[in-house]
């Protein structure tokens, strides 16, 4: 079992390499087939720890969403402070407007 999952782990460094999927991608679906494999050696814990430890931890999945919505977040905040520019500068312009009138 463990053979098997480094295949899938070593074909989706392939992927990634080519750019088929993103590292987000990548994580998740080392995320997810970990949870399958959790699934199915439920009663063999050297098995679960052995491919669970060259899979990877908790942490680094953690750590790719908390990335990826850290993005989000500024992505958002970035767009909200463009808004609030323009908004300004609509106000400004208004404002002149009533003064050279």
């Amino acid at each position: 079992m463990k053979a098997e999952y480094q295949k899938i782990l070593e074909r989706l460094d392939v992927l990634e390499q080519q750019g088929v999927i993103g590292a987000f991608d990548k994580r998740t679906i080392t995320e997810l087939s970990r949870d399958v494999m959790n699934e199915i050696a439920q009663k063999y814990e050297k098995v679960r720890k052995g491919v669970g430890d060259m899979m990877g931890g908790a942490l680094i999945e953690t750590e790719a969403r908390k990335i990826l919505n850290q993005g989000i977040d500024l992505a958002k905040k970035k767009q909200q402070l463009s808004y609030c520019r323009w908004e300004n500068s609509q106000s400004r312009k208004s404002q002149n407007v009533l003064n050279s009138a």
